[in-house]
């Protein structure tokens, strides 16, 4: 009992201790402005509609099937869900979603810390948890209203509690369940979560099948069916009963697959996300760029080697789970994700980093500590710079909706157009949400022939271009139908225009 109660009272402190380490995050870059994004705002806007009690996917944003890539009709509910309650509190509010997206980081470092604490000692689980949360690409990435970061929570919490000790089958099996609902409700590809527990499950099945004990057996087959029709149950109320997809649309990313050129698709991505993830281990230090990228390099070589060690002794859901993750993101057609689609699973790669650098026989003379801190040490001074830049400019106005120029145009729209005015820019989403406008926009480098097709089919009102942002074929457009389209406002940065032919 002793042993028991020290061992408590050294595992609450561990918490503590990495939850006063992590909780600088709701100081680094807590902004009140965002980028042009898209993503964002169509998440708000559904969060918004939630919010209000109206259909989550009626956010004024018209799809346009020539630019399937810009966006689905409607993400998922999932997502939204979360958000709207602080839409509730607090309305559109940058900052209140920024220092929300915050604690979501904080607590995946503190879930992160429970993960690693499964498998390494308490001093490598905390130095994994901060050389995640304060690598400078992540604390940058946090500024984004997106779903990643609560993603990677859900995903993290689902490996744990599918992997913890039960003496409930039937309560584990149900909270299991439930998460993997909610995992398919933020991000689609959630899917893999429970695909990788059907694998897990017959793997189980085909290995333990012959042994005596046929009562662990059943009890792992009863588990499975209650987590199957708990996730399935949970997933029909969610998704179809309360928060159903657009009616006209209930696959919205099926149609930017194009399998003529799949084998170009998944060798571009492979390359494609290589490099990304490189990139991450590689923050940029003027004057120690080589540091960075032989740290880069070593980081790579080990995660490989860390999963072919592991995979080799034990496979178990989270190798199921990459693979089928990686599977997933390297035949998707989509490449500017930028390293946000790896997010869900960095820390299993450092969980095969850990592997794969404990697989390695050194005889060095150093303590095993020592050395670790100081490979440590070496890994966290690479973020000093990137850290410190990120601190210098988080208190800027990014290039955005919340720029003045901006605000003005959005204001100009809502107090001078009509309610069912349809506008095309090339950010409709956050046109949208700031004017409460339909809005749709072009393909980028689309002929003028099949912009104009799309533009009579819809009814196009107005053309709001941006300098910097809008590409040459809409402001082509714009040139080559002057005729037919005037000058209706601008500032230094948009331009106007109304559609007088209709």
């Amino acid at each position: 009992m002793t042993l028991s109660f020290k061992k408590n009272i050294t595992s609450n402190f561990s918490y503590l201790v990495i939850a006063l380490l992590v909780l600088p995050v709701f100081f680094i870059n807590v902004t009140d402005s965002h980028d042009w994004g898209g993503d964002f705002a169509q998440y708000i806007s559904q969060a918004k509609n939630i919010a209000e009690g109206k259909p989550h996917y009626e956010t004024g944003y018209i799809f346009n099937d020539n630019a399937p890539v810009l966006g689905p009709p409607a993400y998922p509910a999932g997502f939204p869900l979360l958000l709207a309650p602080v839409y509730l509190l607090s309305g559109n509010s940058i900052m209140a979603f920024s220092v929300y997206i915050s604690l979501f980081l904080f607590l995946l470092g503190l879930l992160m810390f429970a993960f690693f604490k499964k498998y390494f000692n308490n001093l490598i689980s905390i130095i994994l948890v901060l050389i995640i949360i304060y690598n400078p690409w992540l604390l940058r990435f946090k500024m984004e209203i997106m779903s990643e970061i609560p993603f990677t929570f859900f995903l993290i919490l689902s490996i744990l509690f599918y992997q913890k000790k039960y003496n409930n089958i039937y309560f584990n099996g149900i909270i299991v369940g439930l998460l993997a609902a909610v995992l398919i409700s933020i991000r689609t590809i959630g899917i893999i979560f429970p695909l990788a527990i059907i694998f897990d499950f017959i793997i189980s099945f085909l290995k333990d099948r012959k042994k005596p004990d046929k009562n662990i057996l059943r009890l792992f087959t009863y588990r499975f069916v209650i987590i199957f029709i708990t996730a399935v149950i949970s997933y029909i109320i969610l998704n179809i009963l309360l928060f159903p997809m657009p009616p006209d649309n209930p696959v919205p990313y099926i149609s930017i697959f194009n399998f003529e050129i799949f084998r170009q698709t998944v060798l571009e991505n492979l390359s494609y996300y290589i490099k990304v993830f490189q990139f991450f281990f590689s923050p940029y230090n003027k004057g120690w760029e080589f540091v960075s990228l032989i740290l880069s390099s070593v980081v790579f070589t080990f995660i490989l080697l860390g999963m072919i060690n592991k995979f080799s002794r034990k496979f178990d859901i989270k190798d199921i789970i990459i693979l089928l993750y990686l599977f997933v993101i390297i035949i998707y057609p989509y490449k500017g994700s930028g390293f946000r689609f790896l997010l869900p699973v960095l820390p299993l790669f450092v969980y095969y980093l850990v592997i794969g650098l404990k697989s390695i026989k050194l005889n060095f003379r150093f303590n095993n500590i020592i050395l670790t801190l100081v490979l440590s040490a070496f890994v966290l001074i690479q973020y000093i710079s990137g850290i410190s830049n990120i601190l210098k400019h988080q208190n800027r106005i990014l290039p955005g909706p919340q720029e003045h120029f901006s605000v003005e145009v959005f204001n100009f729209i809502k107090e001078n157009t009509p309610e069912k005015t349809i506008i095309v820019f090339t950010k409709p989403r956050v046109l949208a949400l700031y004017t409460d406008r339909r809005s749709l926009s072009n393909e980028r480098n689309e002929t003028l022939i099949k912009m104009k097709n799309k533009f009579d089919e819809v009814g196009v009102d107005f053309y709001l271009i941006h300098n910097e942002i809008s590409d040459d074929s809409i402001k082509k457009y714009i040139n080559v139908n002057n005729e037919f389209i005037e000058l209706l406002w601008n500032n230094k940065k948009f331009y106007l225009y109304k559609n007088i032919k209709k």
